[in-house]
């Protein structure tokens, strides 16, 4: 059989197709360069594609944008935003409202942005974690990087023991950011856009000392005294105070009460401004009868400030502009008469003499005073018609007061309970229930910063207080009485309380802090300290109700985003997130050592600066020498020593040491030359009589004589003896004013060291 030849050929072509381009050659072309595979970028500087130009198609996108949007606010922030970035589309539809419905869900609970309830919540509890105004996009995302740093961050506390013994009050404060063309480089700069700042500064202020500057980051303790004369290198105990306020997060000024009824204006300023801090006195004819018993002030630089006598008046006070200042009393009340409901000898005591007023508060044109019985003074109109309300708060030691336009919060002490008067035509009042005794409790009276702007809710107006059994609450100030937020806190008696940046802090007596995130519910613990180890003795002191407790618990206590700082007794506790030295939640300093050897910068070499050190150390011991010859008063024993070297023509210890050196140069030689003169020579006498040392030094024997006559042996006549007793008593003389000069030398050395 013949083959078949309808097999098909491959390199035939079909006659109705076009013929195929002809293969391309191997060889590479001469004139082209050759072609080189462009890199993709990697890590965290490659930029995501779109998946609208990758596929073109979006499957989200045919869903509807009400649905969209809701399947988008259950995404937490970070998610969204990784979200946002792959699609344009996507992106367009997460306007604030989405971000505010991911805010909600994230921190409350799932789904809560839908729950009509959970609004007032939202109103009460949410604060700002940053600058206000900037959006909840940037709120959320800023809010996540916190709670982690929170968590996260393996940075130890710090403890240093400021000079001032018991700490009556404590501030914190930033200093002003410092403004720089460098990107943001960490973390927290990276979601909130500031620029780097200084370490925050702490003052801690006792009433027996005065106010000191320290940095609770590295435990370094500025040098000086703020007190009521100005500032000082050492203590100074004029004008004894009876009352002071420092603001908990402002650091300009320090109003002091005197014991004496005056008030005292004191600038707080740092030697960095270049200027120096001074103090303004009030005049002496419109001070208290007796001691200041509270001082206060709602302005934020203490132009303005209401105190609080022993005489049972309330008087306003206004710091006056000028080259050095005055302190003007703008406002006096007069003496209140006895309330009715009071017992005769209640009503006996006031009518001898008024009670004295414990607690005053200002706001605007409203004052108000409340005595330790119970008797609360609100006056109206303060600078015009002055109208006065007064209403009987209970009997009982009133603890705290706070004032809020015509609204007043008084607490008692060992009270379940607070009262909201809100002062009118009528006085409505509001009762605000723990169920325990309350122990520390906190206002937040005014609103927070808003989120966005512009903003119509006021955000962040609550109390938060903690309990004797260890539990806190947090109500709304324009709410009812029923708590927004309960929840064990602690094993026992809450001692200190403080709300910053949406989280609360919560301080027991037994030396635990605690950091609590109160939006979702039960509120969410993101750490604890045990900043204060006590002994079995001590935990028992401190649980109870004794003065001497203060020492040992926790009395003050400050929130600020990353940041706690707390007084217990004399030291200060601090902690920050971070490396301490940037604000990276606990990652390690990648950054390699720069400079040369021995230089003591962040990340490098562990040796110190030795001549640093010595220099500062020299300045400071010539500080302190300075300062101790200007103010050390000579005792009686100094006194007269200087009047016998006055008396002696000596100048100082310098004249008397040249005086001291002169005599002892010219003793030895008046000694060697008078010598000879009286010296008897040997004699043929079975016993010869030695020749006498008259004047010479330890150690010291004269040459023996030469000989001389006969006729010249013994002592010789009458008034050879004359002259030896009159060398003697010169002698003696010049040794004993040696003397004299020479203590008093050691004595002035002594004293000037």
């Amino acid at each position: 059989m013949q083959s078949d030849d309808t097999s098909h050929d491959p390199t035939e072509q079909p006659a109705d197709t076009e013929p195929l381009p002809p293969p391309p050659s191997h060889e590479p072309l001469q004139d082209a360069p050759p072609s080189r595979r462009k890199r993709s970028p990697k890590g965290k500087h490659r930029r995501p594609q779109p998946l609208d130009e990758v596929s073109g198609e979006c499957h989200l996108l045919a869903l509807p944008v009400d649905v969209l949007q809701v399947l988008l606010s259950r995404i937490p922030p970070r998610s969204l935003l990784a979200v946002s970035a792959t699609c344009r589309s996507i992106r367009l539809l997460l306007d604030e409202t989405v971000w505010r419905q991911s805010y909600v869900n994230r921190f409350l609970h799932d789904g809560a942005a839908r729950e009509d309830s959970v609004k007032d919540e939202v109103r009460v509890l949410v604060q700002p974690c940053g600058p206000a105004g900037r959006g909840w996009r940037r709120e959320s995302l800023a809010r996540e990087a916190m709670i982690d740093r929170w968590t996260n961050s393996k940075t130890p506390p710090m403890i240093h023991y400021p000079p001032v013994g018991l700490i009556h009050s404590l501030s914190l404060s930033y200093p002003p950011p410092v403004v720089t063309d460098t990107p943001p480089r960490t973390q927290r700069e990276r979601y909130e856009a500031l620029a780097p700042r200084p370490p925050p500064y702490v003052l801690s202020a006792g009433l027996d000392v005065g106010v000191v500057r320290s940095d609770p980051l590295t435990a370094k303790v500025s040098k000086g005294f703020w007190c009521p004369t100005g500032f000082h290198l050492r203590p100074h105990h004029d004008h004894p105070p009876s009352a002071m306020y420092l603001p908990p997060r402002n650091q300009s000024h320090v109003l002091w009460g005197l014991l004496a009824g005056d008030v005292v204006h004191t600038s707080v300023r740092s030697a960095q401004k270049g200027r120096a801090s001074h103090s303004v006195f009030s005049k002496p004819g419109y001070s208290h009868e007796g001691a200041v018993l509270d001082i206060h002030s709602s302005d934020p630089e203490g132009n303005v400030f209401v105190t609080a006598g022993e005489d049972g008046r309330v008087k306003l006070w206004r710091l006056e502009a000028g080259k050095r200042g005055h302190i003007a009393c703008v406002w006096t009340s007069g003496f209140a008469t006895p309330q009715e409901n009071r017992s005769d000898a209640v009503k006996l005591r006031q009518a001898q003499r008024p009670d004295p007023v414990i607690l005053a508060r200002c706001d605007g044109d409203v004052v108000a005073g409340v005595t330790e019985d119970g008797d609360l003074r609100v006056w109206l109109g303060i600078g015009g018609t002055v109208r006065e309300v007064r209403v009987d708060v209970g009997e009982g030691k009133v603890k705290q007061m706070e004032v809020q336009g015509t609204s007043v919060l008084i607490r008692h002490d060992h009270s379940d309970a607070f009262a909201r008067y809100d002062i009118g035509e009528e006085i409505n009042v509001t009762h605000f229930d723990a169920g325990t005794p309350i122990t520390s409790l906190h206002a937040f009276l005014q609103p927070s910063l808003p989120i966005t702007t512009p903003s119509t809710a006021s955000f962040g107006r609550l109390v938060v207080a903690g309990d004797d059994a260890g539990g806190v609450h947090i109500w709304s100030w324009d709410g009812g009485g029923a708590p927004v937020r309960s929840w064990p806190a602690a094993k026992g008696r809450i001692t200190a309380i403080d709300f910053s940046c949406g989280l609360v802090a919560v301080a027991s007596h037994d030396g635990y802090i605690s950091i609590f995130d109160p939006l979702p519910s039960p509120p969410l613990l993101l750490r604890s300290f045990l900043a204060n180890h006590l002994s079995s003795a001590d935990a028992t002191i401190a649980a109870s109700d004794r003065f001497d407790a203060r020492y040992y618990t926790v009395n003050r206590l400050i929130l600020e985003n990353d940041l706690v700082v707390a007084s217990i007794g004399r030291k200060v506790f601090a902690w920050r997130a971070g490396t301490a030295k940037g604000r990276q939640a606990g990652k390690k300093d990648t950054r390699r050592p720069s400079g040369g050897r021995g230089e003591f910068k962040a990340g490098g070499s562990r040796g110190l600066d030795m001549k640093a050190l010595h220099r500062e150390a020299e300045d400071d011991h010539e500080e302190i020498r300075q300062h101790n010859a200007a103010t050390r008063v000579p005792n009686r024993r100094e006194t007269q020593e200087l009047e016998a070297m006055e008396h002696l023509g000596l100048d100082g210890g310098d004249e008397a040491l040249q005086y001291a050196l002169m005599l002892s140069m010219e003793q030895p030689s008046r000694s060697g030359t008078a010598s000879p003169s009286w010296s008897p020579s040997p004699s043929p006498s079975p016993s010869p009589i030695p020749s006498p040392n008259f004047g010479a030094s330890p150690g010291f024997s004269p040459s023996p004589s030469p000989s001389v006559g006969p006729s010249h042996s013994g002592y010789g006549s009458e008034g050879e003896d004359e002259a030896i007793r009159a060398v003697e008593e010169f002698t003696r003389n010049e040794e004993r004013q040696m003397r004299r000069a020479m203590e008093a030398i050691r004595r002035s050395e002594g004293s000037g060291a």
